[in-house]
């Protein structure tokens, strides 16, 4: 099992990122042609989605974590927040 979710998690995401990448400059003509909204947009959506799924872990917060890592925590989610905007704010 552990070798599946090495392959689904590890593996797999690499290999999608440069095969969209690669799919782009295909697409458009080169990685010079490959428009900056699209990539944006691309970003916001991944953003939208990390942002999402750290809310899912704040709502599912084990008790027995400490106050050091729940102000973790809640930095990251702050720091997704404001990366979240400023990805929107150039799309």
């Amino acid at each position: 099992m552990n070798f599946i979710n090495f392959i689904k998690y590890d593996i797999w995401s690499a290999v999608k990122v440069r095969l969209t990448f690669y799919w782009w400059i295909i697409k458009y003509g080169g990685k010079k042609n490959i428009p900056k909204e699209l990539i944006f947009a691309r970003m916001a959506k991944s953003m939208e989605r990390m942002n999402e799924n750290l809310m899912k872990v704040i709502r599912r917060m084990p008790k027995n974590m400490t106050e050091e890592e729940k102000k973790e925590l809640i930095g990251l989610v702050r720091n997704a927040d404001m990366l979240e905007k400023e990805v929107k704010k150039h799309n």
